[in-house]
């Protein structure tokens, strides 16, 4: 009979290591993707679903930085090479692991339910994993460790305690990438047509001439900055509310020229997988063009209205830029083929954009620099202006 139940222990503790090597693999593999910006080109994980939010967001981090995948790494390796040793010490820890997994699965699997409203299925699949093997323990050490439950229990909710306050308390994680990123073509195109200054990107192998194309700020300023994003992206609409400080406190050094690329398979051919459509936004990229093509005096604020009211039907933002343009101004711009090959343009350079990663809006600082999505809030955002440009303070 002794011999049964040590054969069934043995059985068990197999089953908890190879769950261990498993969690240890996806919270390596995480980490990694974290690391290195491509959480959102895991699968299900598009830019704006559930796992994408859950993944970017400040409790998926502690210290702003460090993915919680990386200690939960740790503590399974600390587990699997525990597994096979014999002591009322190593029955402690194990213990106190178990629970902390179970501790860790209620605090994630609650702020996913509570904060977000829907779930990251890998972090479902760390949590499954962690549950399970929590309860492999808890039969492991039942017998010998009755006692020890008491002791370990409230340590093991310290330790997620401390987990929480960190990420509560700790510093928010930058939502922005600075990226070098690598040119291709020779420069020429659509971009670059009309008369005025031409400022170049990308080692020359973007050109743009400021006063052709829809810009916000002086033309003249000493730092032109190129920004490509969507009127239906949230990370891109605060960026557009940075931007209108950043420029109110640096008017002669800062100038933007906007370049719509809607995130929309009906005009930008180029959008991923794993990235959904977003409705409207290739109606309201082109009313936004038409708008600047038929004067350009009323695209600035037509440009800070679409996002602030970018969850209107697109016949109201069509009766909107009516209203700013004029009627016949505006169909003969919306008539034109400039506003869509602007479009197909600005698609075919997302295509090389997205490569780092999809992540919306791409802001081209000069050279070979691009901020990719939004900062935390406006400080962050022109602080990393003031860095990456030397602005004057």
């Amino acid at each position: 009979m002794t011999k049964i139940h040590h054969n069934k222990k043995s059985i068990l503790r197999l089953a908890i290591l190879i769950l261990c090597i498993l969690a240890m693999l996806l919270s390596a593999w995480l980490t990694y993707q974290k690391l290195t910006g491509k959480i959102d080109s895991l699968a299900g994980c598009g830019k704006g679903s559930s796992c994408s939010n859950i993944l970017g967001s400040r409790w998926s981090v502690i210290f702003g930085s460090i993915p919680v995948s990386l200690p939960s790494f740790f503590v399974y390796l600390t587990l699997a090479l525990s597994l096979s040793r014999r002591s009322p010490l190593v029955r402690m820890v194990h213990l106190i692991i178990a629970w902390t997994l179970v501790g860790a699965a209620v605090w994630f699997i609650g702020l996913q339910t509570f904060k977000f409203s829907g779930f990251c299925k890998y972090c479902m699949a760390t949590h499954t994993i962690g549950i399970l093997v929590a309860l492999g323990l808890f039969r492991i050490h039942a017998a010998r460790a009755k006692r020890k439950y008491m002791l370990a229990a409230p340590i093991g909710a310290a330790a997620v305690g401390i987990l929480a306050l960190i990420q509560i308390l700790g510093p928010i994680p930058a939502t922005h990438r600075v990226d070098q990123l690598a040119g291709s073509g020779d420069g020429k195109g659509i971009h670059m047509k009309g008369e005025g200054r031409l400022v170049e990107f990308l080692g020359g192998h973007k050109s743009y001439r400021v006063e052709s194309l829809p810009h916000l700020g002086n033309p003249d300023a000493k730092h032109v900055l190129v920004k490509y994003f969507d009127y239906t992206c949230e990370s891109c609409g605060k960026m557009d509310t940075y931007l209108e400080s950043a420029m109110s406190q640096y008017p002669d050094d800062l100038a933007v020229i906007v370049l719509p690329s809607p995130l929309n398979r009906s005009c930008n051919k180029h959008l991923p997988a794993e990235v959904h459509d977003h409705a409207k936004a290739c109606e309201f990229a082109k009313y936004a063009l038409a708008v600047w093509r038929a004067d350009p005096e009323q695209f600035t604020a037509y440009h800070h209205w679409l996002f602030k009211n970018n969850t209107v039907l697109p016949e109201v933002a069509e009766a909107e830029a009516i209203k700013r343009v004029g009627e016949s101004a505006f169909n003969k711009a919306l008539s034109d083929q400039w506003a869509n090959q602007i479009i197909k343009q600005n698609c075919d350079d997302y295509k090389q954009f997205i490569k780092r990663t999809p992540v919306m809006p791409k802001l081209l600082l000069g050279g070979s620099q691009v901020l990719q999505g939004a900062s935390t809030n406006e400080e962050t955002f022109i602080r990393e202006l003031e860095k990456n440009l030397h602005l004057a303070q």
